[in-house]
């Protein structure tokens, strides 16, 4: 008996899973001092983008069309390391250092900068093998939250960030093993 198609046209496909991902960011800090790029990512989102709306009027009909792109910022939870240095503190502390009252809006060249030239979040596989990647590029982070404590509460301590970045694209993949790792530090 021939097979009959079902009629479904992603049976051969296997469904993406929102727990298999990693965010690598490559130039904020100094790798010398710590194991992965930040700190490793709970929680993220993939770009979120819309377009001003530009409207003509014309006779007696308003006409609208898109104007310019504009980015969401990306919103990521961390989570928080028992480390003696912090990344996302001393990624801060290229711009401000707080401690003794320095803002920095330029760098010295050959200096790593407060804003880096690109972060990658990829979708991956359960074998590891990258199916989908993101960059964004011109990555800072707008907003950082340490979060709050409680002595009533078991959870882990989380880290907020939101980074502003100047565009992101989606980067076609073959789905053989992804070229960017991320080396997770003991959460011990």
């Amino acid at each position: 008996m021939a097979k009959r198609p079902m009629g479904i046209p992603f049976s051969g496909a296997s469904l993406k899973k929102k727990n298999r991902w990693r965010f690598v960011v490559r130039g904020a800090i100094d790798m010398e001092n710590f194991q992965s790029p930040v700190l490793p990512p709970s929680k993220a989102a993939r770009p979120n983008i819309s377009f001003k709306e530009i409207t003509i009027e014309h006779l007696i009909e308003t006409v609208s069309i898109p104007g310019k792109p504009e980015w969401a910022p990306l919103e990521i939870t961390l989570w928080d390391l028992q480390c003696n240095k912090n990344p996302m503190f001393t990624w801060l502390k290229k711009l401000y250092d707080p401690e003794r009252g320095v803002y920095k809006y330029l760098i010295a060249p050959g200096e790593l900068g407060f804003k880096v030239a690109q972060a990658d979040l990829e979708l991956t596989n359960g074998c590891g093998e990258t199916l989908e990647t993101w960059r964004y590029e011109g990555l800072w982070p707008q907003k950082i939250d340490w979060g709050d404590l409680d002595m009533g509460s078991s959870d882990v301590v989380t880290v907020d960030v939101s980074f502003k970045y100047d565009r992101a694209y989606f980067i076609e993949t073959t789905g053989q093993a992804g070229t960017s790792t991320l080396v997770t530090p003991s959460l011990l």
